[in-house]
């Protein structure tokens, strides 16, 4: 007499499946979280760190000058008394604008050389 092939089918347990979590994967997990939330508070104080900090864009050699927080907010206006001539009025909107253009990209160069770090690689707009 022949012996019957027998087929088994095994269903895969969810406790004992390769597929669940081991300890050593969730224990990557929690440090990976503790690292991402520390990340986040360094932004964070860095972020406040740069609300503090003022730069200075200039334009007609001094003339003008426009001062803003490491976070691009325009906080003054210096106009030089002798640039302000009522037949000039366009002359000193350029000087102006010119001078808030230098402290918007000062402002974007100190938060880029700041937080820049953090952003590499990680497709964020400004910080990398």
């Amino acid at each position: 007499m022949k012996e019957a092939a027998v087929t088994t089918i095994e269903r895969e347990n969810p406790q004992t499946s390769t597929m669940a979590p081991k300890g050593d994967d969730h224990m990557n997990m929690d440090q990976m979280l503790k690292q991402a939330q520390k990340l986040q508070l360094e932004i964070s104080r860095i972020q406040d760190d740069l609300a503090k900090e003022k730069v200075e864009g200039v334009s007609g050699g001094g003339m003008v000058r426009v001062s803003a927080t490491g976070q691009g907010e325009i906080i003054s206006i210096f106009i030089e008394t002798e640039v302000v001539d009522p037949d000039g009025k366009e002359i000193l909107e350029d000087l102006v604008l010119a001078a808030i253009h230098d402290a918007t990209r000062k402002s974007r160069e100190l938060a880029q050389s700041r937080l820049g770090s953090f952003g590499g690689g990680m497709g964020l707009p400004g910080l990398g």
